[in-house]
């Protein structure tokens, strides 16, 4: 083997390599902001619901005074 060989052999190798982490960079990265999307729409529906619940909770002791 001349060191032109083993040379390509050996980017070939690390180009490998790299482009499978590549991928899986970008598939952690993926899922990640996957994740973060569904987290903040839990939160959001979370205020959501805590706001609706607070407006009850304010009418009905207005109720009680009128009464």
């Amino acid at each position: 083997m001349d060191t032109e060989m083993i040379h390509c052999m050996f980017r070939r190798i690390f180009l490998h390599k790299v482009n499978k982490l590549i991928k899986l960079m970008n598939i952690i990265h993926h899922q990640h902001q996957h994740h973060q999307h569904q987290h903040q729409h839990h939160q959001h529906q979370h205020q959501h619901q805590h706001h609706q619940h607070l407006s009850l909770y304010q009418i009905t002791p207005l109720k009680h005074q009128n009464n």
